[in-house]
């Protein structure tokens, strides 16, 4: 969805797969470079489109006070949809707290003082969208937010995103 990010010497990218396989067992691999501390969020989204699920994303967006905001996104194209907004920060303890009526599904510390936080929103009405969050001790966040289609037929219940974590 995005391309690579640089802040306070972080490099942050927003990748999704669509009609993914889910379920319990998966498995993922990824192989960093150099001695750098890597940081996977995973979310899986179920009640959605198979094909064309992606709606909206904004550019990344490197803010250096507080709240902390997304860009906006252009206008979703349906009315069901789930709004993942997801972030990495300079804080090295604490959490954040997502505004916006955004509900936290993972606040990732670690030890190196960069952290990642994701979140998401089930909207169910058509506009654009903007995360945004709070934090003490935070003096520079990078943001990104995108926009994923409910399936037809799932009956107005939101789609919903479940999230794993892997610090190394």
């Amino acid at each position: 969805i995005q391309s690579n990010v640089t802040a306070f010497t972080v490099t942050g990218t927003l990748w999704y797969k669509q009609n993914g396989i889910g379920g319990a067992g998966h498995i993922w691999t990824g192989t960093p470079s150099g001695s750098a501390v890597n940081t996977l969020i995973v979310v899986e989204i179920t009640g959605g489109l198979t094909s064309g699920i992606l709606d909206q994303s904004a550019a990344a967006n490197d803010d250096l006070a507080t709240p902390f905001t997304s860009n906006v996104t252009g206008a979703t194209t349906q009315a069901n949809e789930l709004v993942l907004a997801f972030e990495y920060d300079n804080r090295s303890s604490g959490a954040i707290t997502w505004g916006n009526g955004y509900t936290s599904l993972v606040d990732l510390s670690n030890t190196a003082g960069v952290t990642a936080a994701a979140a998401l929103l089930n909207v169910t009405s058509t506009g654009t969208q903007q995360s945004s969050f709070t934090a003490a001790g935070v003096t520079e966040a990078v943001t990104w937010i995108a926009t994923f289609k409910e399936a037809a037929g799932v009956g107005g219940t939101p789609i919903m995103g479940r999230s794993i974590w892997m610090t190394a």
